[in-house]
């Protein structure tokens, strides 16, 4: 583990006072950093909007982890964090609910609620590994405010970043730089 690696994770334990006697427990937190392309056909625009989000890993879940997004607008990408007290291990599914925030809305009367997601991006804090996650049915799953959740697996997607992409086609084919392509 190089020096950096262990201040992260020295930054990220916590020691917490439980008892009167003064023992101490260590106390990790795991985060996961999410990122998302809200799509919609509608010019559609919310503040402050409740979301819960669950993750099921290898070595557990977590269940209906509450965060509040600031902003959720149609054809943005968003990114929160989200943080556990346990390690779930290697994410396996995700799913994204997003809560009525009022008893009657007016988009409710007027207009739609309802965002398309392609895939799911997450970065794992400690692992520092990127995932994938498709729609478990479909090309997109549909987040709809009130409604159910929005489910996404990991993707069976080769996860090698673009710049592995492109070396592997530079080894392959060569550089087209200065070559006639006539």
């Amino acid at each position: 583990m190089c020096k950096d690696e262990k201040e992260k994770r020295q930054h990220l334990t916590a020691m917490v006072d439980l008892s009167s006697d003064n023992d101490l427990v260590d106390y990790s937190v795991f985060h996961y950093q999410v990122k998302v392309h809200f799509f919609s056909s509608d010019k559609l625009s919310f503040a402050e909007q409740p979301l819960k989000i669950s993750l099921y890993g290898t070595h557990g879940e977590r269940e209906n982890i509450p965060f509040v997004l600031p902003v959720l607008n149609g054809n943005s990408t968003q990114s929160f964090l989200i943080t556990t007290d346990a390690d779930i291990g290697d994410l396996m599914i995700v799913k994204l609910r997003w809560e009525k925030d009022t008893i009657i809305s007016w988009s409710d009367w007027w207009g739609s609620s309802q965002f398309h997601i392609r895939k799911l991006r997450v970065k794992s804090g400690e692992r520092q590994s990127k995932v994938i996650f498709s729609s478990k049915d479909g090309e997109f799953a549909y987040l709809v405010r009130g409604g159910e959740d929005a489910v996404f697996v990991k993707s069976k997607e080769d996860n090698l970043s673009r710049k592995e992409k492109l070396m592997h086609k530079l080894k392959t084919d060569g550089s087209l730089f200065g070559k006639d392509t006539e």
